[in-house]
């Protein structure tokens, strides 16, 4: 894979992107020596990466997942730990004041810069306009695929009737590394998302003829489209780009080779189904340690194929799939699922997969009514994730159809962003809000409403200090 470093000089004193790997020549006030599109391109031609240590925080807070290597025990006997205040569910936890950094705030802002070094020098560089117009393109959608996992995590849900007064984050559209980056409202940040997914720049994308998964084509454009439509809750156009994307990329992962390969999920980053790879640990074995809530791993498919094992298994040699033994025993809560088939797999923990997509066209379609359509999409996923499936019966409500899409699409995102920003969503929606509640047994239960502020994650204290509009939004 394609990965060139260049350095850039990035203040810490504009938005306080905090300490990262440079990639862009040092040369005076934020300028860099790319000066052909050739050049350029070396910033769109690597391998996004974005550390989150050992857990993941979304997934915690969405109820799916607990802390991983730790147990109920270790994480709830220490109250000023972030660990704890997610597990918990307690509002009481100063979390900004622990949250001095935030690897994935650093990264995401590293990556926006990138983009807008493309877009501010390609029109002075030399090469070819396509070439020109394609690049542009790709940095326009990039910028807003960044911009767009920010506002979700750092900022309360855009509701049309609430977004010009919510606190947002800072959409940054230059180099200008002197210049304090303003915080916006959320609806100024979802109108930048719309102007940088454009149709004028969803057309200049190319349709790739390869499967190489850290460039970006047309059937990324009009996912992430489709993407910052669904959570500005504009499901009929929505379901416009998303089977748009679809059309050019049908491609899902068909994991029923996991009972062909004695229990063993093989999955390379370059898989067709995935429309942009970024990992969270270098590559492979991103699931590998993860903890199912006992309410998450409930819903699994006691089919599914990273459940059932082969005839040849040898349970003295693999451990594998979800296992509910280890989870209790090493949670030590009863019902605790743990994964322990992901080492040979390259997760796609912060890109965007088809079977997201899928699942997009398919909420939308039940929404209009149409459920046959929609749970036809979402059995296309899971005749690839479960043994002997039969299709999904389409005679009942809308809000039963849509509870067990909602069901089913938690399962399919374990291990993204993509639980949290649905739950943030559906609680904004007087049909699909609750209060979510986790049982730890004899540890005790927890709940999170529907409008607790842990929906909403801090700003680091390395952005807030040198920052004085990034206010909390909570």
């Amino acid at each position: 894979m394609r990965h060139k470093k260049y350095i850039i000089w990035l203040s810490t004193l504009g938005l306080t992107l905090g300490a990262c790997d440079s990639k862009l020549d040092i040369v005076p006030l934020g300028q860099t020596t790319l000066d052909t599109l050739d050049e350029l391109e070396t910033l769109l031609n690597q391998e996004f990466y974005i550390s989150m240590g050992t857990s993941n925080p979304f997934e915690v807070v969405a109820g799916t997942s607990y802390p991983r290597w730790e147990s109920a025990a270790e994480v709830l006997a220490v109250h000023n730990t972030l660990n704890y205040a997610f597990t918990a569910w307690d509002e009481t936890v100063d979390r900004a004041d622990l949250t001095t950094t935030d690897e994935f705030y650093s990264a995401i802002y590293e990556y926006v810069n990138y983009m807008n070094v493309v877009i501010s020098k390609a029109d002075d560089a030399e090469g070819s306009d396509s070439k020109r117009e394609q690049l542009v393109a790709e940095a326009h959608v990039l910028r807003a695929y960044f911009h767009y996992l920010a506002v979700n995590i750092y900022a309360g849900q855009y509701d049309e009737s609430t977004a010009n007064s919510l606190g947002g984050i800072a959409y940054v559209d230059n180099t200008n590394v002197q210049e304090q980056k303003t915080k916006l409202t959320v609806g100024e940040v979802y109108n930048r998302l719309l102007e940088d997914t454009d149709d004028q720049y969803l057309e200049a994308l190319i349709v790739k003829d390869d499967v190489d998964p850290c460039r970006i084509g047309k059937d990324f454009g009009y996912a992430m489209r489709a993407m910052v439509l669904m959570q500005m809750k504009r499901y009929d156009e929505a379901l416009d780009y998303a089977l748009k994307s679809i059309e050019i990329n049908p491609q899902i992962e068909d994991r029923s080779g996991i009972l062909d390969n004695k229990g063993e999920w093989e999955l390379e980053k370059n898989s067709p189904n995935n429309l942009l790879f970024i990992n969270a640990m270098y590559g492979y074995g991103s699931l590998y340690g993860m903890y199912l809530s006992r309410e998450t791993a409930a819903l699994l498919d006691p089919n599914d194929f990273s459940c059932v094992l082969p005839d040849n298994y040898n349970p003295k040699k693999y451990t594998l799939g979800w296992n509910f033994d280890d989870g209790a025993d090493s949670f030590g809560v009863e019902g605790v699922a743990m994964n322990k088939n992901a080492w040979s797999a390259y997760f796609n923990n912060w890109g965007v997969r088809t079977e997201m997509i899928y699942y997009i066209a398919a909420e939308c379609y039940i929404r209009q009514g149409n459920i046959a359509n929609g749970f036809e999409l979402m059995d296309k996923v899971l005749v690839n994730r479960i043994k002997d499936f039969t299709n999904t019966p389409t005679t009942v409500s809308v809000a039963d159809a849509m509870q067990t899409m909602m069901d089913r699409k938690v399962i399919e995102m374990i291990g993204q962003y993509v639980n949290l920003f649905d739950r943030k969503r559906w609680n904004s929606e007087a049909d699909y809000k609750r209060t979510y509640t986790r049982d730890l047994g004899s540890y005790g239960t927890y709940s999170i409403a529907p409008d607790s502020p842990l929906w909403i994650f801090p700003f680091p204290m390395k952005a807030t200090n040198y920052n004085s509009s990034l206010t909390q939004n909570y």
